[in-house]
């Protein structure tokens, strides 16, 4: 995969999903 804008921002919103479930995980 190569570094472009648009794979960043992918990446980026994939972590912000992944850390908004993992925190109402352990809200819950």
């Amino acid at each position: 995969m190569l570094p472009t804008p648009l794979s960043r921002l992918f990446l980026f919103l994939l972590y912000v999903l992944v850390s908004c479930f993992l925190w109402l995980l352990i809200k819950v």
